[in-house]
């Protein structure tokens, strides 16, 4: 840190404080990460579950936007933004 000029600054305290915070935290990130998948997941498995087909959620829309190409984003975009039958 000397040869790089970061001792009377406030990038030191940064640096110092991520270094020892990060490698911490990185586990409850992952949990909490793992967690809202769960729940996002159990949400879309309800909305398909629980619909028919002209009674559909957002989220059902947007998961069957896929096509032989893979997912077009702007078909998503445009459907999440605004939603017709």
């Amino acid at each position: 840190m000397k040869t790089q000029h970061l001792l009377e600054s406030v990038w030191a305290l940064i640096l110092v404080y991520a270094a020892f915070n990060v490698p911490l935290s990185a586990s409850g990130l992952i949990s909490v990460a793992l967690i809202v998948f769960a729940f996002t997941w159990n949400e879309l498995l309800f909305a398909l579950s629980l619909t028919y087909m002209k009674a559909k959620t957002i989220t059902v829309v947007i998961a069957g936007a896929q096509h032989t190409r893979g997912a077009e984003f702007w078909y998503i975009g445009v459907r999440s933004v605004r939603y017709e039958t």
